[in-house]
């Protein structure tokens, strides 16, 4: 009886120590937990607040976004794959007028510039304004967006650039066509002021009125010559005599070489040399030298 007493007694204290050590080792693996517990908490708080303050950037971020668009000096349309319009900034709205969320976009075309069709050099609205319409891939989807800038002030400007570029054209051809005519018609009033002899013979007379209908003639192919370049015409390119060239210079500087008492020695030309180019320009500039030094 001592003997189970005592045996009990031992596996009592043995089982305590068994218990003692179980506990030591909880304790421990509890600490361990609550301090793994401890460190994902931290975690956790610090990823919710680095992720709290990435949306807040996102936030800020679109609402900068969304000022910049509202406050775009053209309007900003995004349309989706079926062609609806799915936002649009005041500007926009203030461009086409509303409604424009849910409306097809050849609608507002057509209420705006009665065509449903987009131009490539733009849009001229029923008011008469210009706008440009620049389309640009939104995301993969299928989305559009469009940027509307009124034109209308630019054009005009281009449109008094091209006048002005014009008149310039006008004054320049003019100033040319004076000096190109101003040989040729010197010289058919002096082939004129002889006619008016009462002693010249009848061949004189008809080789005079020959020669002034010649310079006439030369002039009003000089006239069309211009009129051609107005026009953006093709410049008249042939092949061109040299020896031919300068008899038609000689001739048309007789009546200033005789007023003036002046000689021209026209040098020997092969009568095979060719140039090309316009015949009556050729010559119009040649008697313009030859004048200069008159």
């Amino acid at each position: 009886m001592s003997q189970t007493e005592s045996l009990t007694a031992s596996e009592l204290e043995e089982a305590f120590e068994v218990f003692s050590r179980v506990s030591i080792e909880l304790e421990t693996t509890y600490r361990q937990l609550e301090a793994k517990v401890e460190q994902l908490t931290d975690e956790l708080t610090s990823a919710r607040s680095a992720k709290l303050r990435e949306l807040a950037e996102k936030e800020r971020l679109a609402m900068r976004l969304s000022s910049l668009v509202a406050a775009l000096p053209g309007g900003v349309v995004i349309i989706d794959q079926e062609l609806r319009i799915r936002d649009a900034n005041p500007e926009a709205v203030q461009i086409l007028g509303g409604p424009l969320l849910g409306e097809a976009w050849e609608d507002v075309l057509l209420r705006c510039t009665g065509s449903d069709c987009l131009q490539s050099a733009g849009i001229v609205f029923n008011n008469g304004r210009r706008y440009s319409v620049v389309s640009r891939p939104l995301d993969r989807v299928g989305d559009r967006v469009l940027l509307i800038t009124d034109v209308s002030e630019i054009h005009e400007l281009q449109e008094q650039l091209s006048r002005k570029k014009r008149l310039t054209a006008l004054g320049e051809m003019a100033a040319r066509l004076a000096h190109q005519i101003r040989t040729p018609l010197s010289a058919a009033t002096l082939y004129l002021s002889q006619l008016n002899r009462a002693d010249l013979p009848q061949a004189q007379r008809s080789e005079v009125a020959g020669k002034v209908g010649q310079r006439l003639d030369y002039m009003g192919n000089l006239l069309d010559s211009m009129l051609s370049f107005v026009r953006g015409g093709t410049p008249q390119r042939e092949l061109i005599y040299l020896a031919n060239v300068l008899q038609d210079l000689h001739t048309s500087l007789l009546p200033h070489l005789a007023q003036s008492g002046s000689t021209l020695k026209v040098p020997f030309v092969d009568d095979t040399l060719t140039v090309m180019g316009d015949r009556d320009e050729l010559v119009g500039a040649l008697s313009n030298l030859a004048m200069n030094s008159l």
